[in-house]
């Protein structure tokens, strides 16, 4: 149960199509697709004649210790589920698998998943602690981008209300300078000059 608890809060960590499981126990990948199908088949990598472990229309099928389950969903609502499971796992049962679907009027679907057999219990640690500080570098990264992007508004705030104190000064000093001048008596002409020495 333990073992199952980590393995699913891997999965979900990492988002990883990628299985861990120590020898003798067993897996189950889940093969989500948009459409149906009619074939069903589950295969090793490189897929050739030779590697094709289950084909076949029926819902559900099993060869040995590799079994599938086929749940046809409704598109858009609900995916269409390919559910594949190794039991009994050994180390050589590691490497690329594929789950597929395959169509009479539509092109083929297939997904990869890996599978890592471990010969200890605490295989699963080294995944783990790879996702999790990728999660907390990631963490960090967006705590720094937030900060610097809320500093740079702060800044810009700072500026923009000096900016405006300062043109709040320029106004009054303008309009000082513009009413000492609009007070003043106006220069005399020519003429009134003469006079004025008269």
């Amino acid at each position: 149960m333990r073992q199952a608890f980590i393995f699913c809060l891997l999965s979900a960590l990492c988002g990883a199509k990628t299985l861990i499981q120590t020898e003798g126990g067993s897996i189950t990948a889940k093969c989500s697709f948009t459409f149906s199908g009619r074939g069903k088949f589950v295969c090793r990598d490189p897929c050739e004649n030779g590697d094709v472990l289950i084909e076949t229309e029926a819902a559900e099928a099993q060869k040995g210790r590799y079994s599938i389950r086929y749940t046809e969903g409704t598109f858009p609502a609900s995916s269409t589920v390919l559910y594949v499971n190794i039991s009994r796992l050994i180390q050589s049962d590691s490497g690329r698998y594929w789950c597929g679907l395959k169509r009479r009027f539509m092109t083929d679907s297939r997904q990869e998943f890996n599978v890592n057999v471990t010969n200890d219990t605490n295989g699963y640690v080294l995944p783990l602690a790879l996702c999790v500080a990728t999660l907390f570098a990631a963490a960090v990264l967006l705590l720094y981008k937030w900060k610097t992007r809320r500093e740079s508004d702060g800044s810009t705030s700072r500026g923009q209300s000096s900016n405006n104190s300062s043109n709040n000064r320029r106004g009054r000093n303008t309009q000082f300078s513009a009413s000492k001048f609009t007070n003043r008596t106006p220069p005399p002409d020519a003429q009134q000059q003469l006079y004025y020495n008269l």
